[in-house]
């Protein structure tokens, strides 16, 4: 089995997987399946996946209330503030109150 696996700027990436098959489930599929009773956090370092990782997770985030910390950049994705401003929209309908924390270039935001 050979793997090839691409660093770069901290994040990496599997650009060929010769054939191999891996099995993809949501957050929410996997919380059932394994019967867990309570979800208290959720991180999500995905580096460009947060979207589908929330909309994966929903029924968790709604039903368990877990605190969500996550980190996001654009990774040349042009698609990167659309994705997130849908991050924020999904979460502001389903948590009790949200924190930010951004940083942008030397700027720290808090809100």
């Amino acid at each position: 089995m050979s793997i090839n696996i691409h660093h770069s700027g901290g994040t990496a990436r599997i650009l060929h997987t010769n054939g191999i098959v891996s099995n993809q489930h949501s957050l929410d599929t996997i919380v059932n399946d394994l019967l867990f009773v309570n979800v208290n956090l959720i991180k999500i370092d995905t580096d460009g996946y947060d979207l589908e990782i929330i909309k994966g997770a929903i029924n968790t985030i709604t039903n368990m209330k877990p605190a969500i910390l996550f980190e996001c950049d654009d990774f040349g994705d042009e698609r990167f503030i659309d994705n997130l401003i849908e991050v924020f929209d999904i979460l502001k309908l389903l948590a009790t109150r949200m924190h930010f924390f951004m940083i942008i270039g030397d700027i720290y935001i808090l809100k």
